[in-house]
């Protein structure tokens, strides 16, 4: 596109954007096939922010596309000059999720329920000294907390 080739300084750290993209997406793919194969061995906070983080990906996808649809956004910039549209979402490539997130969220949840509901039954809130189960319990790591644990 006209677009393209008025910005060629601009072309090698797009380069460079682009591939770390895919790098991410390759990760965020490999995190999901994690949490589908063995779910246990993904603790419940990594579950959750990975939930928010496909969510919060979904509502920025959903934000471009509505704002590249719109009437006045066609208007103002003209065809040859409109953002040139990459094929980062092939839905052929093993390694990578796809753009529409809906079906990994939905599977995400799914997993995180039963993850939440097998911690409730087994008596996960028992003073054996393990999490209480709660999914906003992060106990900080300081020096001091080190030497007591070595201590005990």
């Amino acid at each position: 596109a006209e677009h393209d080739r008025m910005h060629v300084w601009w072309q090698r750290p797009m380069r460079t954007l682009e591939a770390l993209w895919l790098s991410l997406e390759e990760h965020t793919f490999e995190l999901y096939q994690l949490c589908r194969k063995e779910p246990a061995s993904v603790p419940r906070l990594v579950m959750k922010g990975f939930l928010l983080e496909l969510q919060s990906r979904q509502s920025q996808r959903q934000e471009w596309d509505e704002r590249r649809a719109d009437k006045i956004y066609k208007r103002r910039i003209k065809p040859p000059y409109h953002p040139v549209a990459k094929p980062l979402f092939d839905a052929t490539d093993s390694k990578r999720i796809g753009k529409d997130l809906g079906r990994v969220i939905q599977d995400i949840t799914e997993i995180r329920q039963r993850q939440l509901k097998r911690v409730s039954h087994t008596g996960a809130n028992s003073t054996s000294g393990k999490s209480s189960g709660r999914d906003d319990e992060i106990k900080p790591w300081t020096k001091k907390s080190q030497k007591r644990q070595k201590r005990a």
